[in-house]
């Protein structure tokens, strides 16, 4: 139902209507897209909050529940200053939350170094004792352990922030040139030696 709403289907969770930008399904717990850049990290706090009050209020129904709520940001949103209040808010009251950064490196179309101080966004939560771990999200298996471990630690121990390296081999919208900012030699790089399905094929193909 999520993948016909992205294309606008009538049998879509929001019947075609909200799209990309405004996608929804309440039978999975889905928030998906947010029309603001950031804004979905404040809503992933109260989701998170939730889950704890639930714990609290009804202890026996939830005695075994592993759910997390887990949050999507792009390394560009995730120098917003909301990040830093959320990542206090989490880490004070130990709630079971997984700030999943996509760093392509490029935001829209700002290199991420042209705004940020420091490019390492899963180190923003050093203040606030919330660990971070860095992955290359090019190599599916890779991923798949490190996304792993990060959702164990979040169950057991509250928020944390994992940061999936990823390049980007189109523009940000269809209206973004092919090649923008100089990115051709990149973009034609990525596609032959940085894609995380050829890379799991050959994997698969060696073992």
């Amino acid at each position: 139902a999520v993948m016909a709403e992205l294309f606008m289907k009538d049998t879509g969770t929001c019947r075609g209507a909200g799209g990309s930008m405004h996608i929804y399904d309440k039978d999975t717990f889905f928030q998906g897209g947010w029309a603001l850049v950031a804004e979905q990290l404040p809503y992933a706090v109260g989701a998170a909050r939730s889950i704890l009050l639930d714990r609290h209020l009804h202890p026996e129904e939830h005695a075994n529940d592993e759910r997390i709520a887990v949050v999507f940001v792009g390394e560009g949103g995730a120098q917003n200053g909301r990040l830093a209040e959320c990542l206090n808010a989490a880490a004070k009251e130990k709630l079971p939350l997984l700030f999943l950064v996509i760093d392509n490196g490029r935001a829209i179309n700002t290199f991420t170094p042209d705004v940020a101080k420091n490019s390492d966004v899963h180190l923003a939560g050093r203040h606030y004792d919330v660990p971070g771990l860095y992955v290359n999200g090019q190599e599916p298996l890779d991923t798949l352990r490190a996304g792993r471990a990060v959702v164990d630690y979040v169950r057991k121990s509250g928020p944390a922030i994992l940061r999936v390296h990823t390049y980007r081999f189109n523009g940000h919208s269809p209206a973004d040139p092919e090649h923008e900012r100089g990115r051709k030699d990149e973009k034609k790089w990525a596609r032959e030696f940085a894609d995380p399905i050829r890379n799991l094929e050959q994997t698969l193909m060696e073992t």
